[in-house]
């Protein structure tokens, strides 16, 4: 036969135009057949080899062959460098190629690219440590493009030493992030740990009275719904008026300022990894600046009487400067009565309350002091109840006694207070040293 069963054509006797010669019918139309045969059927490829692959006449020993059933081998320079399965694809490791640069990155890849492309992968062993959050990447000249990193879930820039020096990373480019301007996303960046739920370290308020301004100390947080990371890497001071990004600019989402509570959060922009501080009148929703989604409450201010009240912080705990009474009540009764406190609204505190009466007759009265949460009790000298004062007056002298308590309120900033005696020599006093707030740590 003309066509071999290595698929090469070997012309038969006979078939060779020759002057004046006959060509033999049954040899031509042998070969018609199989060239017909040939062009209507599908290429098929030799099995080749590793060091003869199917290829390119000016360079042998690269192309491709098959290695066995379903399974295709890629050959270059005469070396297995892909080995295509139906379990999956094999690619030869390559030293992964050295970066330059700390903040400014530039990388040169073996396999050249005209352009980028979403889905790029490239493996590279870092040359130097990032120190700042705006890093770039620029692959063989392509264009320096934003290098990103997800935290839980939303685009975020790098925090400093995400990039070690000496440490091998993945990087994946997707054209869709910054803005559509296109980034490259670290996969796997050295500090990419996230903060447990809750975390709340530093960022300390302080404000110390003479103005309207307050200051923030550096920590870090977790965002209030445990979607990435804030950290405040130096202390900021804002002041009482309408938001503007920056250090010394103004805090208050919306409105005007007037005697109220006033929440502070830590807000992020995590497309910018900018941070910031924030006041809202609402504790759980303030009305953030555009592109800022994570936020995270670390305190509250009270403005009374037109200026902001004193206080000094420590951890949880936040101190009146001047401690304020705001209960002085004679005859109070026995029935149980709420009792605002000179603490923030829209939130649950433990008041720190100095708690205690007055009786300048001969009866003795108990006054019990309980969150509005629990179950209201008539205080006496047998029923256990531990933030219970008692007065007692068996001379007709006129006695006075206090306690020093903590009571959680409500998030009207009430609590709950009843005697069991009552009558014109009795007063009843709350004196409200600060409060201890929690802010979200769980």
């Amino acid at each position: 036969m003309p066509l071999n069963g290595a698929g090469v054509f070997s012309p038969p006797a006979g078939t060779t135009a020759t002057s004046n010669t006959t060509i033999l019918s049954a040899a031509y139309n042998a070969l018609v057949a199989d060239l017909t045969s040939t062009l209507n059927t599908a290429a098929k490829f030799q099995d080749a080899s590793v060091t003869a692959p199917n290829g390119f006449a000016a360079d042998s020993n690269t192309g491709f062959y098959r290695i066995g059933a379903d399974n295709l081998g890629i050959a270059l320079g005469g070396v297995k460098h892909a080995d295509f399965a139906t379990t999956g694809v094999a690619l030869l490791e390559k030293a992964a190629p050295t970066s330059s640069g700390t903040n400014t990155v530039t990388l040169t890849w073996p396999i050249v690219a005209s352009a980028l492309a979403s889905e790029q992968r490239i493996v590279f062993k870092a040359g130097g440590s990032n120190t700042s959050t705006a890093v770039t990447l620029n692959l063989n000249g392509l264009g320096a493009k934003a290098v990103k990193k997800f935290d839980g879930g939303a685009e975020s820039v790098l925090l400093p030493r995400d990039i070690e020096a000496g440490q091998i990373y993945l990087a994946v480019y997707d054209s869709t992030l910054a803005s559509g301007s296109g980034a490259w996303v670290l996969v796997n960046p050295s500090q990419q740990g996230r903060y447990p739920p809750g975390t709340l370290y530093g960022l300390t308020l302080s404000y110390s009275g003479g103005g309207f301004s307050f200051d923030v100390s550096v920590g870090s947080a977790r965002d209030s719904s445990d979607a990435g990371n804030i950290d405040l890497p130096t202390a900021y001071t804002k002041v009482f008026s309408a938001w503007t990004v920056g250090n010394g600019q103004g805090c208050l989402d919306t409105g005007a300022i007037a005697n109220n509570t006033y929440h502070v959060f830590v807000i992020k922009r995590p497309d910018t990894g900018v941070v910031d501080v924030l006041i809202s009148l609402s504790p759980t929703a303030p009305t953030m600046p555009t592109n800022y989604t994570l936020f995270r409450r670390i305190g509250s201010l009270l403005r009374e009487a037109g200026v902001l009240v004193a206080f000094s912080q420590n951890g949880d705990e936040f101190l009146r400067v001047t401690p304020v009474a705001d209960i002085n009540a004679t005859n109070p009764g026995t029935s149980a009565v709420p009792r605002t406190l000179s603490v923030p609204v829209g939130v649950v505190v433990d008041a720190m309350i100095l708690a205690g009466g007055q009786n300048s007759g001969t009866a003795a009265f108990y006054a019990y002091f309980s969150a509005l949460s629990q179950t209201d009790q008539t205080p006496n000298a047998i029923n256990g109840l531990t933030d219970t004062v008692a007065i007692a007056n068996v001379s007709g002298s006129n006695i006075r006694q206090g306690v020093r308590m903590r009571v959680r309120t409500n998030t009207s900033a009430q609590i709950r207070s009843r005697l069991d005696a009552s009558d014109a020599n009795s007063i009843l006093r709350i004196v409200t040293l600060g409060w201890v707030d929690t802010r979200g740590r769980v």
